[in-house]
């Protein structure tokens, strides 16, 4: 139970921007980069990550906090009651941790530039069918998609 703690608590501790190797990474995101890897992160998720660690990713990027709320598929009634320190369902916590990643994914492709990620992931792309990255990574084969056009972009492939 202790260990379980811990890693809890190594998650909760991180701040957004902070740096991991060469890249700078947000919030839950740059937790994932720091433990020991995937095993870790699916414990970290099936636990529940904590409610803060939405507003840290929505505050460092300066995504609309209904759009995250909506992305978490909760009310906004019942997002504003949880406190800080209340943990998100093993769901809840895939979809965040999916968002951090793809957050993640379009700051590393507009070298850290936060505002930019924020402004790529919001705006339509012809790619997805005119859609925004972060509609159309509501789901995890979206996702993929949105992976997989950021990954042609930075290898120069034009989409």
């Amino acid at each position: 139970m202790a260990k379980k703690t811990q890693t809890i608590h190594k998650l909760s501790k991180f701040k957004p921007g902070a740096t991991t190797g060469a890249k700078n990474y947000s919030g839950i995101y740059t937790a994932k980069m720091a433990l020991r890897g995937p095993l870790e992160l699916v414990k970290i998720v099936q636990t529940g990550v904590p409610v803060s660690d939405a507003k840290k990713l929505y505050s460092h990027y300066k995504v609309d906090e209904k759009e995250v709320i909506g992305y978490l598929k909760v009310s906004v009634a019942k997002f504003k009651k949880w406190k800080a320190n209340h943990r998100l369902s093993s769901e809840e916590s895939d979809r965040l941790v999916r968002l951090a990643r793809l957050m993640a994914a379009a700051d590393a492709l507009h070298e850290g530039d936060a505002e930019a990620a924020r402004r790529w992931m919001e705006s339509p792309k012809s790619a997805l069918g005119g859609s925004s990255p972060l509609k159309f990574a509501q789901t995890e084969v979206g996702a993929r998609e949105v992976e997989h056009l950021i990954g042609r972009l930075e290898h120069g492939v034009f989409s």
